[in-house]
């Protein structure tokens, strides 16, 4: 830790692990929520055979009908104890299945779905986050922190429109008087989360170590004696920079400094690396 290299083993009390969730806010309207990823997509349920040639696409090529069906057969099963009791069923991949009593599911004709990719959302949308307001209507919707979406201000009772499915990333306006959102002006806002796992390295320079540079030019030609003016204690080492190394002295990080610390010769010295991961 100097102009040189100088050399200190480290043990398991010099290093610590944190792991802890951070949260990226994201926000689009109708005009740029492609650049995104996000795509919306109308749902249209029909009795009738499915019919490439004649059937109804959105502007993305997706099918209405299979929009509608793909959705009732990953989220609206056709009963909660169906849920519960069926180990094979997808849902449960998408749903906390603490919180699957406090989940409200009615799907509806037409439906509105909003997908957010997993790029952008991370491992799932932070529940109570979501506020996705459709101009043309004159409503805004939030989630309840428990997969379901209602129009803002109606607590008594709330007017239920929808869910979100947090860990899939799908945002379902699943009631028909609501459903074209796709064909209105719109803004929506969510968090992403992601985990950092943080490693904390702890170096410390006790006030007897480090004093001297080892660098080649603060020496006398072919000799390894300082030339006097670095040898003087009134001209402490800089820290620049600090490498960790592994059991094999290999180099497998550095940490810089942003500017040059002079070290103090009457003073331990502490620096803490964190490398996120």
């Amino acid at each position: 830790m100097s102009d040189g290299f100088v050399f200190k083993g480290l043990d398991s009390t010099d290093l610590s692990l944190k792991i802890f969730k951070v949260f990226k806010n994201w926000s689009c309207d109708e005009s740029n929520y492609d650049t995104f990823g996000i795509s919306l997509q109308i749902g249209i349920s029909g009795s009738k055979r499915f019919y490439p040639e004649t059937d109804v696409q959105n502007s993305d090529g997706s099918y209405q009908k299979l929009v509608w069906k793909s959705i009732k057969y990953l989220y609206y099963p056709s009963s909660s104890v169906h849920l519960r009791t069926n180990p094979l069923d997808i849902t449960q991949n998408y749903i906390d299945m603490d919180k699957i009593h406090l989940v409200s599911r009615s799907l509806e004709d037409s439906i509105c779905v909003v997908n957010i990719p997993h790029r952008v959302f991370g491992e799932r949308i932070k529940p109570t986050s979501v506020y996705l307001s459709d101009e043309n209507l004159g409503y805004v919707y939030i989630d309840d922190g428990n997969y379901n979406l209602y129009i803002s201000g109606t607590d008594n009772p709330r007017v239920l429109v929808g869910n979100v499915f947090y860990e899939s990333g799908h945002i379902v306006i699943s009631t028909s008087s609501y459903y074209e959102l796709a064909t209105h002006n719109f803004e929506l806002y969510f968090q992403g989360t992601q985990t950092i796992t943080e490693y904390e390295i702890i170096c410390t320079a006790l006030e007897s170590e480090f004093n001297n540079t080892l660098n080649p030019s603060a020496q006398e030609p072919g000799t390894n004696k300082y030339i006097p003016l670095f040898s003087s204690s009134e001209i402490p080492p800089l820290v620049t920079a600090i490498g960790l190394y592994n059991d094999h002295n290999e180099l497998v990080m550095v940490g810089k400094l942003g500017a040059p610390f002079k070290r103090d010769y009457d003073l331990d010295t502490t620096f803490i690396i964190r490398l996120d991961v």
